[in-house]
């Protein structure tokens, strides 16, 4: 079977912190048709399949309103379902 890697919902930057950063990563990578998302699955906040403004604000909404977590795997590291994620901070 294939093994793929590890990541944190959220740390879109994969640096190992979720943060503003991640969020501001978010915009900038849908916005800048230069940039390419490090781990496109931690990114997708929401877990909905779809990276869009809406994975942006969830994770400002849990960040600084008290908003719902990230989906799974939050806070801690989990497997990924592609091999996308490459540069995680997990192990």
């Amino acid at each position: 079977p294939l093994i793929y890697p590890s990541f944190t919902r959220a740390d879109c930057n994969s640096d190992g912190q979720i943060n503003i950063a991640d969020g501001v990563n978010v915009l900038t990578e849908l916005f800048n048709s230069s940039a390419a998302f490090v781990c496109a699955e931690a990114c997708n906040v929401n877990n909905d399949s779809q990276l869009n403004i809406a994975d942006a604000v969830a994770l400002f909404s849990f960040l600084f309103q008290g908003g719902n977590p990230p989906a799974s795997p939050f806070p801690n590291c989990g497997p990924s379902a592609g091999a996308s994620c490459d540069n995680s901070q997990c192990p």
